[in-house]
Parts: structure tokens; sequence; C-alpha cells
């Protein structure tokens, strides 16, 4: 076999803030569900302005109209390779995008991993290409050796960025096959456009993907909205993963066994170190990056019939299954060792998702906003857009809008009574009236500050990567008359960035910061600093670290104007401190 080289991340995944859109509500030119590629490209000037870089777009190809709540959304699709009618022309898809990378923008469509609805003309015309269904569809048979199946997959999302320049695919559920999405990266480059590609759980593996939707998702009184600094720092170095693998064996007579039962017969597990792979395929190639787990106490008498890892986020891994989901069981009872390939796997990028289209999933409390943030600006500054991760959030989140479903959306997945009931955010019918009010417009102000701040200091604020030592974030201890978010800096030679929150919505909080001691070990004496309050457009004069440790700030409280969020900037002069 011959050698083929991987294709790696664009330069410019680095510098993405994602910004989701479900096409049919974001807007309603002719009442709800109206949305068209036409609406949106006239939307784009006011994104232009937000100041995000790339849409991940929720609503391309054709459709069934009500499969999923009661409401047309591109997870139903019916042909993935061919427009929805009820969007648009082709044309007007290529002026929508045209438009966007006039404005700075990529686009980024949505891609239905696991097969098509059941209606789908597709499986007429190609019954041997399925086999098998979920989610009330039917599945592709991706192993059964398809050779014009795997043509057909690659040449449609080829296509796509042939004919009209789309910057890249979010992969829906899974993978799939990771050999004809390194292909699709590869042609995509032989026709001079790097693409990006990101699953929505499955591992960022090089040569196939860049990040993973789902990789670090906030949570309220999660660690990550109260200690980036730590929660970062643990992610890239898998501290917070090695023990909370469990696994789960089903015998063949149908008794089960399982790890952290506190059970004397309780599987014992260990993780034992990980392993990289060199993937060859015929024309592209990628690496699996996997992990190894030791299980003891697995029974010497019972044949095993199945295995399942599951990590600490939920995730599984099983035997018998192929690409992202595969796992591999090595040795004999009473000690097996498994292979899984790693969800968060050397060199992929960090990302953070505040929120997507499926928060408000079935089962979200009635009458409740599935909109994380809900105005607080220091999640949406400190925990999220401040985090050195690519940033994923959907469209209304920037203006605290206040959710209205769209009049056909139920509360069930697979639709039913209640219509105009439901809260899966997918069916979020996007009002642009409400910018009229004056708290709406203050939450869009700030998170266009935010955003901006982000982007002027791209050289600090960058995503890290799995494996990578985050040298360059520290904690910052500091002093405040209430408890706040533990503070972080960004650092460099010549600058550093000091990101703090205030949580509490009904009061501010006041605070003095310490400078970490590898910065201060690093400062030639005397030192002095031009310090910028850059969230407040402030400029506080210059300062040696002793001086700056004695200068006290405030940070209004949250979900206010310009509160709950605190961005300091520190330039080094360069030389000691000399006054007259």
């Amino acid at each position: 076999m011959k050698n083929v080289s991987i294709v790696q991340s664009p330069a410019w995944v680095k510098d993405l803030i994602i910004y989701e859109i479900a096409t049919k509500g974001f807007t309603s030119p002719n009442g709800p569900e109206s949305g068209t590629f036409n609406s949106l490209r006239e939307k784009m000037e006011y994104l232009r302005e937000l100041g995000i870089t790339c849409v991940w777009l929720t609503g391309s190809q054709w459709s069934q109209p009500d499969h999923f709540y009661g409401i047309w959304n591109q997870y139903a699709c019916i042909r993935p390779d061919m427009l929805d009618p009820s969007l648009g022309t082709r044309d007007d898809f290529k002026g929508m995008i045209d438009e966007a990378h006039r404005c700075g923008i990529r686009i980024v469509l949505d891609v239905i991993t696991h097969g098509v609805m059941n209606e789908s003309p597709l499986i007429r015309e190609k019954p041997h290409w399925f086999k098998g269904g979920s989610w009330g569809m039917t599945d592709y048979d991706w192993c059964g050796g398809h050779g014009d199946l795997d043509e057909w997959w690659v040449d449609t999302w080829v296509g796509l960025v042939r004919d009209f320049h789309v910057d890249g695919f979010r992969l829906d559920v899974a993978i799939g096959r990771f050999d004809l999405w390194s292909l699709i990266r590869k042609k995509a480059l032989e026709l001079g456009h790097e693409i990006v590609v990101f699953p929505e759980f499955a591992p960022a593996t090089a040569g196939v993907t860049d990040f993973t939707q789902d990789g670090c998702r906030l949570s309220r009184g999660g660690r990550l909205s109260d200690d980036v600094a730590g929660f970062i720092g643990d992610a890239v170095a898998r501290r917070n993963l090695l023990n909370m693998y469990k696994v789960k064996i089903t015998y063949a007579d149908g008794s089960v066994a399982e790890s952290h039962t506190g059970d004397l017969n309780a599987l014992a597990v260990a993780y034992e170190g990980e392993y990289k792979e060199l993937k060859q395929c015929k024309e592209s190639a990628y690496v699996e990056h996997g992990g190894i787990l030791r299980v003891d106490n697995v029974c010497i008498d019972k044949k095993i019939s199945h295995i399942v890892v599951y990590d600490g986020e939920r995730y599984g891994w099983e035997l018998g299954m192929t690409g992202d989901r595969s796992l591999r069981a090595k040795g004999k009872a009473p000690t097996l060792r498994l292979n899984f390939p790693l969800r968060k796997q050397d060199g992929q990028y960090l990302s953070i998702m505040l929120s997507s289209h499926d928060y408000g999933w079935e089962g979200f409390p009635a009458g409740q906003n599935p909109y994380f943030a809900q105005g607080s600006r220091c999640l949406f500054g400190y925990a999220f857009l401040f985090a050195p991760a690519i940033p994923i959030f959907m469209s209304g989140e920037e203006f605290n809008a206040d959710f209205v479903p769209l009049p056909k959306l139920t509360p069930k997945l697979y639709g039913g009574l209640d219509h105009g009931k439901g809260t899966w955010l997918y069916g979020s019918w996007i009002q642009w009236d409400q910018l009229a009010s004056m708290e709406k417009q203050e939450m869009l102000t700030d998170v266009k500050k935010m955003i901006g701040i982000r982007r002027r200091a791209a050289s600090l604020i960058r995503p890290f990567r799995m494996g990578e030592e985050a040298m360059t974030l520290l904690h910052v201890d500091c002093e405040s008359d209430r408890p706040i978010p533990v503070p972080y800096m960004y650092y460099d030679k010549n600058r550093m960035l000091i990101v703090a929150g205030n949580a509490d919505e009904y009061a501010g909080v006041e605070v003095k910061f310490k400078m970490p001691v590898p910065v201060v070990e690093n400062l030639p004496s005397g030192s002095l600093f031009k310090v910028s309050d850059l969230w407040n457009g402030k400029e506080a004069g210059m300062a040696t670290a002793a001086e700056f440790e004695d200068m006290t700030w405030t940070i209004s409280k949250d979900r206010s104007a310009g509160g709950g969020l605190l961005v300091l900037e520190l330039k080094s002069e360069g030389m000691p401190a000399c006054r007259r």
C-alpha cells in the first residue's frame, strides 16, 4: 500500500466562533416556519456585526416536515443530495453562502449520517444500501461493502464543497465511516478548499475530524462555570476521565457483571495507557488514538456475549460495533484488555457548547426557557467566550431571547398533541422585535463586546488542543468581599489578560488580584505595566506588579448591562520603573 498523507485541520479552525441556526425558525418572512435561504441571507450583516465567524446551518437538505417534534427539521432527512425546495433554489443557496463569505462568515452544514426517512426514494432506488433502522428511520448499511454507496456519499459532500464552497460539515449522532470522511477532506483539499468536520459526540480523529461538538458542556453549578483554568487544564491532560470508565459484561446465560457496584464480585477496571495506530485507506489516511482498559474479575466459567464501556459523560463503546463506537477485547478470563478510540484524542481542539438545538429535549419542564445563559454575562463571558475553546451557541442566545415555540412544536419527540407547547430549542421561533426591549439590546451589546475582545485578543484566547500543556493559562488568586468564580489569566512574554466573573445577580463585588508566581518569577525587578480595563473601556495607567496587586476592581451584578464580568489587560513596558 502506498503512503498517503493525513489532512490536517485548517489554520482558521482556531478562529471559529460557531452560531447555530435552524433555517425555518431563524427568520419568518411569511409567518412561522417560513425561513428560507434568501431570508437568512438578509440577516448576514447582523451576524457580521455580532462578530461570529461560522454558521452551523441545521437546515438545507430535503426533509420530512413533521417527523420530530411536529416541525420541519434537518434530522428527518429524505435525501441528503437534494436541497429542500421549501428553502429555495440552488441559486438561492449559493447566494446565501456567497453573502456569508463576503461578511467573513463560514458555512458548515449538518449531515445525518445514520439514515433517511422510510419514505425516501433512495430506499426504492438502492435497497441494498440500507439495513435496519433507528430514530423511526431506515439506516445505511455502512458495513455491507457497498462501493456504490461509498462513492455516492463522498460525491454528495465533495459536490457541495465544489459547487457552493461550503466550509465544512457537522456530523449528527456519529461519524459513520472514518475512511469516507478522511477521503472527503482530501478531495476537498484537492479542489482548493480546506474544510472543517466535527461530529456530535464521536472522536475528533486526526485526518477525519477537528473537534467534537459536545466537547466541554456547561452545566449550572458545574466546575467549568466556576473554575475555567482548572477544568481546562484537567481536560487537556485527561485527568478528569482516567478514573471514570465503567464496564458492563453480559454473559451468554443472561447474567451481568459490572464495575463500580461495590459488590465483591464486581469487575475491577484500571486505565493502562494509550495507543496510536495509523489507518491507511485506498486514497487517504487517519490516526486512531485509543485507550486501554484492564478488566479483572471476569468470570472464567461463562461465555461472554457482549461488553460495553461507558465514560463519565455516558458515551459508550460496544463489542461488535465499528467506527467511533468500536471496542476490541484481548486476553481471556479472568483478565481482559479492552481497546477503544478515545473521544478526546491528541491534537483535537477543545470546544465548549453554551447551547444547541437539543436543549429542551423531551422531558424538559414545560414553560421553562431552554436557552442556557438567560442573560448571564458571567456564564456567557467567563465560562464560555473567554475560555480557551471553540465556542458554540444557539441563535437568539446573544440577546437573551424569550423562548417562543413554533406553533406546531410538540413536547414529544415523535409529535402528537399539545402543539405549540414544546420546548425543543430547534423549534425556537426567533422574535426579532424583542430587540425593541432595552434589556435585550443591552445583552446584545454586551455579547458583541465579549466577541470583540476575544477576537482582538486571539493570540492569547485560542482554543487549546488535547495533549497540550496548558502553560499559558493560570489561576489567579484574589481577595474579594463576596465569593466569585476562580479568576484566570492568559499570558505571553509581554502581555497578560485576566478574566474574572461575578455570578451574583443581586450584588456587585470588589476584588484585588495577586500576580501568579510563574509570572512574577519571570518579571524583571520593577517592571512597569500599562493596565487597561477592557470590559469597561477604561485605562488605569502604569503600575508595577506590587502596585497592581493593591488596586481594587468592581464587578457589577450579573444579568445587568455591563455586569457580571471583568477583563483586564496588562502590557509590559519592558523596563524597570523610573518615577519622576
